[in-house]
């Protein structure tokens, strides 16, 4: 996902992510965690953006764990 598009089509990729996150689905939380840590399509947002992925890696999602590993090397 890039930063191009209209504002709409990034509202209703927004949008789309978030009703993935509600129905608690691993991917939209690793898609939304993402986002907020880069600021696509939303302000961006590192706690969020974590929360959201640590989610994601206890619904067993794969790439959200890896990226999970790679920031914690920073906190060390």
């Amino acid at each position: 996902m890039n930063d191009r598009g209209s504002s709409t089509e990034k509202s209703n990729v927004l949008e789309a992510v978030k009703i993935g996150v509600e129905l608690g689905f691993a991917n939209p939380h690793y898609l939304l965690g993402k986002m907020l840590l880069r600021g696509l399509c939303v302000e961006k947002d590192i706690i969020e953006g974590v929360r959201h992925l640590e989610a994601a890696v206890k619904m067993g999602h794969a790439k959200a764990q890896e990226i999970k590993e790679f920031l914690e090397t920073f906190r060390r």
